[in-house]
C-alpha cells in the first residue's frame, strides 16, 4: 500500500487516532502524540497557574555593600485554548516541538516583595517594597515520547525566553528614595564593588533565575501529565 509522508497526510486532513489499531500516519506507532501532548501541556499549565509559588530570596554582598530581595511570590496565568502549540519535529508523532505563552507577576500591590540595600554596615540603608505587574513570558522546548505497548514515557526539555526587565515594568513604593539609591548603586558599580550595573540589573537577574526555575517546574509537570494522560 502506498503511504504519503506524515506531513502530506496532515495537509490532506487525515485524522490520527491513538490506540485504534491503525497507524494512520505510518510513523510506526498507533499514537497521536501531537494532539495528546498539547492537551496534557495545557492541563499542566492549569495546574501550575492554580497556585502561587514562593521564590527563593535573592541576596548578594561585596566589600562595601549588601543587597537582598525577599518575600517574593510568583503568580502564573495563561489564556486557555491559545497558550500551547505543539508541532512535529520531523515526521514522527513522538518527536515534538512545543511552545507555551504564559503571563507572570511577581508579588502584588497588597503583598509586595522587600528590597533592602545597605552600604558600609548601615551608613546608608534603603528599604523598599514593590511588585512587578503581569508580563508575557514564553517557554520553548522539545518533547520525546517513548511508546511501549499502550504506555508512554516522555522526556521534556523547556527553556524560558526571558527578554529582560525595563524600569517601567517595576513598581516600587513612593517612599523608596530611588534616585539616591540609583546614584549610590551606580557609583559602587563604577568602583567595582557591585556586580550589576544598576538596581534594575539586580532585579532582572533575580527574575531570570525565577524564569529558569519555572521552566524546570513546567518540564516536570508536562512530563507527568503526558505520561498519565497519553497512555491507553
Amino acid at each position: 500500500m502506498w503511504v504519503t509522508s506524515a506531513a502530506a497526510r496532515a495537509r490532506k486532513g487525515i485524522c490520527w487516532i491513538s490506540w485504534n489499531g491503525v497507524d494512520e500516519d505510518c510513523d510506526g506507532v498507533d499514537f497521536n502524540g501531537m494532539s495528546c501532548a498539547e492537551d496534557a501541556a495545557e492541563d499542566a499549565l492549569a495546574y501550575i497557574s492554580y497556585y502561587s509559588w514562593n521564590v527563593s530570596d535573592s541576596t548578594g554582598n561585596m566589600t562595601l555593600a549588601s543587597w537582598a530581595i525577599t518575600n517574593q511570590i510568583l503568580y502564573v496565568d495563561y489564556e486557555s485554548g491559545k497558550a500551547v502549540n505543539v508541532e512535529r519535529d520531523g515526521e514522527s508523532s513522538t518527536e515534538l516541538a512545543i511552545s507555551m505563552d504564559t503571563f507572570i507577576q511577581m508579588n502584588q500591590q497588597n503583598q509586595p516583595f522587600y528590597l533592602d540595600f545597605d552600604v558600609l554596615g548601615g551608613t546608608y540603608v534603603e528599604n523598599c517594597y514593590g511588585y512587578v505587574p503581569w508580563m508575557d513570558l514564553k517557554f520553548q522546548g522539545e518533547i520525546s515520547i517513548a511508546v511501549n505497548g499502550n504506555t508512554v514515557d516522555s522526556t521534556v526539555k523547556m527553556s524560558a525566553a526571558w527578554d529582560g526587565l525595563i524600569q517601567d515594568d517595576m513598581v516600587l513604593d513612593s517612599g523608596c528614595n530611588l534616585s539616591t539609591l540609583s546614584f549610590i548603586w551606580d557609583y559602587l558599580y563604577g568602583q567595582g564593588y557591585i556586580p550589576y550595573s544598576n538596581l534594575l540589573g539586580f532585579i532582572d537577574n533575580s527574575y531570570q533565575e525565577t524564569a529558569d526555575a519555572l521552566a524546570d517546574v513546567i518540564e516536570s509537570e508536562v512530563k507527568w501529565f503526558i505520561d498519565y494522560e497519553c497512555g491507553q
